[in-house]
């Protein structure tokens, strides 16, 4: 090979790596994009479909099930097929009287560290409010407080601090090479209504 092709071949790859490095993600990843929600009351979740009730035939009085097994009840399972999320309890009311944060994800990721730090007025950090390390499932959404499975407080009293109306605090959460933030506050709880 004579020496304009390995000029050639030189101005190539620089362009080739140059594009590469400015217009492709290959080198660092897009942010995890995350958006918080403010949630007075969060209901249970359901998981699963519900079962039809099985109708007795007109003639022979024997249920129909419509040709499909699973439509009885499941055994150890609520009325109407919905089950408390594997590993997980229920949702706890905050002790403090503040709403519920919920946080979702614009993929599934296996979230490898998660903290919540207050952000003062001045724009610099305060006390860490959550602070979880680990490896998670892949998840696309948290609620403030409920430690994903996987994750494990990253101090050993490291328990979620209960959240105050109307101060700022920012979600950081990192799934390997990947990270994402989101700033948030939450409200004050609106007192039950009569019924």
């Amino acid at each position: 090979m004579n020496r304009r092709t390995w000029t050639l071949l030189g101005v190539t790859a620089a362009l080739g790596l140059a594009y590469v490095l400015f217009y492709t993600d290959w080198v660092s990843p897009e942010p995890i994009q995350i958006a918080s929600q403010v949630r007075p009351v969060i209901q249970q979740p359901r998981f699963g479909r519900r079962a039809r009730a099985a109708r007795p035939d007109a003639v022979t009085g024997v249920p129909d099930t419509g040709g499909n097994p699973r439509t009885e009840e499941r055994p150890n399972r609520p009325p109407g097929g919905s089950a408390p999320m594997r590993g997980e309890g229920a949702i706890a009311e905050p002790a403090n009287g503040v709403a519920h944060v919920t946080f979702s994800l614009d993929d599934r990721y296996s979230i490898t560290s998660l903290k919540v730090v207050e952000v003062k007025a001045d724009g610099t950090e305060g006390k860490v409010a959550w602070n979880l390390k680990g490896k998670s499932r892949p998840l696309n959404g948290l609620i403030y407080g409920m430690n994903p499975s996987g994750l494990t407080p990253a101090s050993p009293d490291g328990t979620a601090v209960p959240l105050e109306a109307g101060i700022q605090y920012r979600l950081e959460v990192s799934s390997g090479r990947r990270r994402g933030s989101n700033v948030f506050q939450t409200v004050q709880r609106p007192p039950p209504t009569g019924e």
